[in-house]
């Protein structure tokens, strides 16, 4: 399973990335939305988008509406240190599966991950 992951801490997109390849999941980086929307465009395909909402140039939410209006059927997974409820609203309005706090521990995105992807 191939995951295309936006965020754009470095420290974070390295410790995600480490988590979700030792379970034995093929990762992407991208620094931010318009990175990641970079890797779709160019023909790239992902089974799941794990995305942060706060990044520059391209936040999550934005990334997200432009998969939606380029019909982009891609499952999302939101993770964020912004646990606002209207937040949250907004991003499953959008169809994003799960919305996730930050900071996650390893068990929990591997489980949640799994639950999407089967």
């Amino acid at each position: 399973m191939k995951i295309l992951l936006a965020e754009d801490s470095g420290f974070q997109r390295k410790n995600l990335s480490q988590m979700l390849s030792e379970n034995g999941y093929e990762v992407i980086q991208a620094i931010n939305g318009k990175d990641a929307l970079e890797h779709i465009d160019n023909g790239e395909k992902f089974d799941l988008l794990i995305t942060d909402l706060l990044m520059p140039e391209m936040n999550g939410i934005n990334l997200i509406k432009e998969l939606k209006n380029n019909h982009v059927d891609l499952k999302v997974i939101v993770l964020t240190a912004d646990i606002q409820k209207t937040v949250k609203e907004e991003c499953l309005k959008l169809g994003v599966l799960k919305f996730l706090p930050k900071p996650i521990s390893e068990n929990d995105l591997i489980s949640e991950v799994k639950a999407v992807l089967t």
